[in-house]
């Protein structure tokens, strides 16, 4: 079972006005419990969405030195993830718990950039 979810950073800016350069790229970290089974025997999953493209479906790798599964998210730009985005949703499933509902967090964005006006 997955216990706990994290994300660093856990905020972006990828709409900001002067977006990061490079762009970020969050790294998600979860720690799970399953006296039944090897860390290494494990497979975790991640799902990740924001705007339309910004999508993936990928296995997690364990980091011993952590104690956790961890994965680095593509870069988070505007034309990533869309005007409209507002986070990334990320939720944890372990295959083997299919009947437990996945662990669920967001990636929240800090920052919009609403436009630059002009001076008449």
């Amino acid at each position: 079972m997955a216990r706990s979810i994290a994300s660093v950073p856990e905020q972006v800016n990828p709409l900001d006005c002067k977006p990061p350069d490079p762009p970020e790229r969050p790294e998600v970290i979860v720690k799970v419990d399953d006296p039944d089974d090897p860390v290494d025997a494990l497979e975790v999953r991640l799902q990740y969405s924001s705007g339309t493209s910004f999508q993936g479906d990928v296995r997690m790798r364990f980091d011993a030195k952590r104690g956790a599964f961890v994965y680095t998210l593509p870069a988070v730009t505007r034309a990533a993830v869309g005007d409209d985005a507002r986070n990334i949703m990320i939720a944890v499933r372990l295959p083997s718990s299919a009947l437990s509902p996945p662990l669920i967090d967001w990636i929240q964005f800090k920052a919009y950039c609403l436009g630059h006006v002009a001076n008449g």
